[in-house]
């Protein structure tokens, strides 16, 4: 009777996390998108890639900007209009299977199953999945939470099966090696998720090796270890062969590798004691170069300009890698960007010529550590700083610092490309213009005074003149004046929001003042004037759902400095348990395998965070938000430590206090006797 029950308390239970479930997938259709089609290098590239592949031509045509994305995302939006699921449903429908995936992996780790679903239900509505910069702009950074959380999940559920049957072992295996290469295409810096790779795959190596299985067993169990990593490599091949194919070049990207990428880390090599650390490349060392690799020097007065057009027409040093774009540009103005090959014999060669330079002596080298050769360097006694800061920045991911979703999330760029980008997605954006309409008459009194009247914004930036047209209607009431006759008007402006129109008045060449409609001079002008925001009702209609996202960040964040003390309290005092428990008993068991996720998941975030705040390292202060931006694979994976964490420190409690019970019982028993 009690089993039946609590099964039936069970089933009402899950059928409240399906439903929440489905309404989080709702939820992501009433947020509004942000279009920014005027990112002519970033979202815009992106949707280009995709419908270029729906149209069967791969990437496009060659250009400046066919090989410098990742192609997942575009790959992830072709597939979605293929399928015909509006984008916010599969980034919905991503999200939900991610987490469910991840809670799955860890299934014999958290035996309770309500407990498995709250943390489920955790998951699928977190704060960076709620999230203004992230979330809300269809650019890829919306489907890196749900990557990470979909690699992590898989290969942590091969290493927690790692005992099972091997056709129990395959959908792990594939799950991982497919998840890996589409997170590896989705950014370019995907290599931070490596370390966690190789260090699971050669622990679960090490585990078989040492459990001594019989050699076929042993030879077959490494091989599905090892399949992940070649199903990556695999697709890389693939990648570049498909590249090779349509462009002449065997490469997945030809900004961070090929004879660019090699240019590039000679460059940001070059020594120039003179420039800030924000400047990875000063013009004063893009002269030298210049000087010395006569194929640099042929498109000199194209670097020269568009270092200029960069600098909004001055020739100024160039923060971080906005270099690498600058001289991208200038190639493509000498004529380059029309065949790969020759544009990348182009850069070949200009690489050999600075390098040859560098070991001649001719350019000297700053000698300074490098996370990456496509990057500036950093002086070794910086380091400690930059971790100090890596943590610092953990810190306030943990606290979903960044989240939080907005009605003003307006995109940028042409009407046309917008309304193409929609079509794409089969998802509406949020417009940042509205229409302004204002209509009515006016007329001056004097019959002599000549009237023009000009809509002029909050600072007197000018937007458009009124265009008259007969009115008899005024006429017949107005007689007595002849401008009566042709003084009305009804005209719409396509303007943001933010701008307030008011009326310039100006009679006979002179400027009579600004005013707003309903504070007209009487004594001047007779008039009835009515007007209008026709607002994009896109807009109204995400204002509910922004609302409820914001709510459900704000439970979030409310307790999140708390939640995180207890969790690293926790996590230390699970740590005391595991070596407590290894003295007593010579061995950990499975309670090692949880200890080693939750640093696994950390370590994840760490290596993330450190390159993120060292990349980030030239942005100003309006770019600051940014960061967190690049920093959306930390959130589910410090998210997922600390609930662990929590989990594994409770758990070690309530197992202290059972087996001291247990020990007083025993005590009890033997005084007894």
């Amino acid at each position: 009777m009690v089993r039946k029950k609590e099964e039936k308390i069970f089933f009402w239970f899950n059928c409240i996390v399906i439903a929440l479930s489905i309404y989080r997938i709702f939820l992501s259709t009433r947020i509004p998108l942000s279009l920014y089609t005027n990112q002519v290098y970033d979202d815009q590239l992106l949707f280009d890639y995709a419908e270029n592949i729906l149209e069967g031509g791969w990437l496009g045509e060659y250009s400046v900007g066919t090989l410098v994305k990742g192609v997942s995302y575009s790959l992830f939006l072709a597939v979605c209009h293929l399928l015909c699921i509006p984008y916010t449903i599969g980034l919905g429908i991503l999200n939900v299977g991610s987490a469910y995936i991840f809670v799955r992996a860890i299934k014999d780790l958290i035996r309770n199953r309500y407990i498995r679903r709250i943390l489920y239900l955790l998951l699928i509505y977190s704060p960076v999945t709620l999230a203004l910069l992230i979330s809300q702009r269809a650019y890829r950074m919306a489907i890196i939470p749900s990557a990470v959380l979909l690699v992590f999940g898989c290969f942590i559920g091969l290493y927690l099966r790692r005992d099972q049957k091997i056709s129990s072992l395959l959908p792990w295996v594939l799950g991982s090696g497919g998840s890996l290469a589409f997170f590896w295409n989705i950014r370019e810096d995907s290599i931070w998720i490596l370390p966690f790779v190789l260090v699971l795959t050669i622990i679960t190596i090490g585990y078989y090796v040492a459990a001594r299985k019989k050699q076929t067993k042993l030879a077959l169990r490494i091989v599905l270890c090892i399949l992940p990593l070649g199903i990556l490599y695999a697709s890389q091949t693939g990648l570049s062969a498909l590249n090779q194919k349509y462009y002449g070049i065997y490469t997945v990207n030809d900004r961070n590798s090929t004879g660019f990428g090699d240019m590039m880390s000679c460059l940001y090599k070059i020594e120039d004691t003179e420039c800030p650390d924000y400047v990875w490349v000063s013009n004063k060392t893009m002269e030298a170069a210049m000087d010395a690799s006569p194929t640099l020097d042929s498109i000199r007065e194209e670097i020269i300009q568009s270092i200029t057009a960069w600098g909004a027409g001055e020739y100024i040093d160039m923060r971080g890698d906005l270099i690498s774009w600058a001289l991208r540009e200038a190639a493509e103005d000498a004529g380059y960007y029309t065949d790969a090959v020759e544009t990348n014999e182009f850069f070949e060669k200009a690489a050999a010529e600075l390098q040859n330079a560098i070991d001649t002596g001719e350019l000297k080298t700053d000698h300074l550590f490098r996370f990456s050769n496509v990057a500036d360097g950093i002086p070794v006694k910086e380091l400690p700083a930059l971790i100090l800061n890596t943590f610092q920045r953990m810190q306030t991911v943990a606290e979903y610092e960044g989240t939080g979703l907005s009605t003003d999330n307006y995109g940028s760029g042409d009407t046309y490309d917008i309304r193409r980008a929609e079509v794409l997605l089969g998802s509406l954006g949020n417009y940042q213009i509205s229409e302004f309409e204002i209509n009515g008459w006016i007329y001056a009194r004097n019959a002599s005074d000549d009237l023009t009247v000009e809509l002029v914004d909050q600072n007197g930036e000018y937007l458009d003149t009124l265009d008259f047209y007969e009115s008899p209607d005024v006429y017949q009431a107005n007689p007595e004046s002849e401008h009566a006759k042709v003084c009305r008007f009804d005209q719409i402006l396509v303007i943001p929001r933010s701008i307030n129109v008011f009326l310039k008045l100006i009679l006979n060449g002179q400027v009579l003042g600004t005013f707003e409609a309903t504070e007209l001079p009487g004594n001047t002008v007779n008039a009835w004037v009515e007007t209008d925001y026709r607002i994009d009702p896109n807009n109204d209609a995400g204002q509910y759902a922004v609302a409820i996202g914001n709510r459900i960040v704000k439970i979030f964040k409310t307790p999140a400095s708390v939640v995180n003390i207890l969790a690293v309290i926790l996590f230390l005092l699970y740590t005391g348990c595991l070596v407590l428990y290894f003295i007593r008993r010579g061995g950990l068991d499975e309670k090692i395998d949880l200890w080693l996720i939750i640093a696994a998941l950390f370590l994840s975030a760490f290596v993330l965070t450190l390159g993120v705040q060292f990349f980030t390292s030239w942005f100003q202060e309006e770019m600051y938000p940014y960061i967190n931006f690049y920093n959306a694979g930390s959130y589910p994976l410090l998210q997922c430590a600390k609930y662990l964490s929590i989990f594994a420190g409770v758990s070690a409690i309530i197992e202290m206090i059972v087996h001291k019970d247990m020990r007083v019982e025993e005590d009890s028993a033997s005084g007894e006797q």
